[in-house]
């Protein structure tokens, strides 16, 4: 058993709030488009990828950070007046760790692609999170309309937002957790109690229904999106040994929840499951309390989803106003959100093309092209190595395998195959499930 430490506790519960919220919700309703079988066997899939494509992302990162520390880059703690021409390698802006990345593997106009992309993502995730709650409010006060209930989710939203450090935030994934072990006590009661009084038709494996399984599957499974921000929180984007630790103690609990919960979702209430399974439980206080407890739990989800949206955007604002600006800003992206899930209160449609597009692009595709294009030597597989001398940081993924008395192929052909793989899932995947979905 891996035992986590304080840092990679507090990571772990960022992590897995970012990852446990409104996709689980759904997947009961996802498991009935393909198949109970097909379900559990797609969502550990799922998730191995995702999780691989974390590690050839964490790699890249650490391999950018090191390269750059060796010529001359300052720590972050260090601030400097002004660096040299050309010492910011295209990422000049851009500095999130995602920027950073994608900068040193693609150049300003791919690294431009790849935040545009993340943003959108995020966005997406913060829209889907607003339009849930503010559906909520109107359902059950007849005295607010969508648009009052949707501003009143933005000024909660706001609030949240403006707690800035990400570490300052992990009471509340502590706490959130804790109040979603409630709603999956209430699913699991409710639906036993379903079982009993009526026995459903379950379908092993329906392949017809992957391409609408796979949308609200992967919008639940993916954390690429906040992932390397978290990174960055615990040892400064250079040393992937506890990240990684952190990302399969992630997906290894994660995929056993979501498992189990869309699996027997579908058992109990059979094919004609609601997209959201709350709405499938039956009406009362204890129904209702699920609800609620679930909309705090977005919303608490909120600023975290939100994270690298902030930070992309926030790193664009002059050094001499940033400390003024900076929750204006907050403000801001927060009401672009709202106003996108008031006009497009579809949740599910929202949720499924997030994970279609977006999330293909973020867990599979990215993390596959920007692997190979960089080729980060193996020897940052090796947690807590000391960093690579400059002209080791210069030289080719098998050179400084060799000089590191290592051997380079095996480790190396292993992550360039996965990373095909994964480019080849992203884009079939995501061209299927969109197809689907607007179907």
């Amino acid at each position: 058993m891996v035992m986590l430490s304080a840092d990679e506790s507090a990571a772990f519960a960022n992590m897995l709030k970012s990852m446990i919220g409104l996709g689980l919700l759904q997947l009961p309703w996802a498991t009935a488009q393909v198949g109970v079988v097909g379900s559990a066997v797609g969502l550990v899939a799922l998730a191995f990828c995702a999780a691989y494509g974390l590690k050839l992302l964490a790699l890249c990162i650490a391999w950018e950070r090191v390269h750059n520390d060796s010529y001359g880059r300052l720590q972050p703690a260090e601030q400097p007046a002004e660096e040299p021409e050309g010492a910011k390698r295209g990422t000049d802006s851009l500095h999130g760790a995602w920027g950073r990345v994608a900068g040193c593997a693609f150049g300003r106009w791919g690294q431009l692609g790849v935040v545009c992309t993340l943003l959108a993502a995020q966005g997406g995730v913060g829209v889907a999170f607003i339009g849930f709650v503010a559906d909520l409010i109107t359902g059950y006060t007849t005295a607010l309309s969508q648009a009052s209930s949707t501003l009143a989710v933005w000024g909660v939203c706001c609030g949240l937002s403006l707690v800035r450090p990400l570490r300052s935030v992990a009471w509340i994934s502590g706490a959130a957790l804790v109040v979603y072990l409630w709603v999956l006590v209430l699913v699991f009661y409710y639906g036993a109690a379903e079982l009993e009084q009526s026995a459903q038709p379950v379908v092993a494996f329906t392949p017809a229904g992957l391409g609408s399984w796979l949308g609200p599957s992967l919008f639940a499974l993916a954390v690429t999106g906040t992932a390397p921000t978290i990174f960055d929180s615990m040892s400064g984007g250079r040393d992937p040994a506890p990240f990684l630790r952190v990302v399969n103690a992630t997906y290894v609990f994660t995929v056993v929840v979501y498992a189990a919960v869309g699996c027997f979702g579908y058992v109990a209430w059979g094919a004609a499951v609601n997209d959201d399974i709350l709405y499938s439980l039956p009406d009362g206080a204890l129904a209702t309390s699920a609800k609620v407890t679930i909309a705090a739990i977005l919303l608490l989800s909120y600023p975290i989803q939100l994270a690298p949206v902030f930070d992309a955007c926030e790193r664009q604002l002059p050094p001499q106003h940033a400390a003024t600006l900076w929750p204006l800003v907050r403000v801001g992206i927060v009401g672009a959100t709202a106003l996108l899930a008031y006009a497009v209160p579809n949740v599910l449609t929202a949720t499924s093309l997030v994970g279609d597009v977006a999330y293909s692009l973020l867990a599979f595709i990215l993390p596959g092209l920007i692997y190979l294009q960089l080729r980060p030597p193996p020897l940052l597989v090796m947690g807590g190595a000391p960093s690579p001398s400059r002209e080791a940081a210069a030289a080719t993924p098998s050179d400084a395998a060799a000089a590191s008395g290592r051997t380079a192929l095996p480790r190396d052909a292993f992550d360039v195959g996965m990373s095909v793989l994964l480019i080849l899932l992203g884009v079939v995947g995501g061209i299927w499930g969109v197809i689907d979905t607007l179907e």
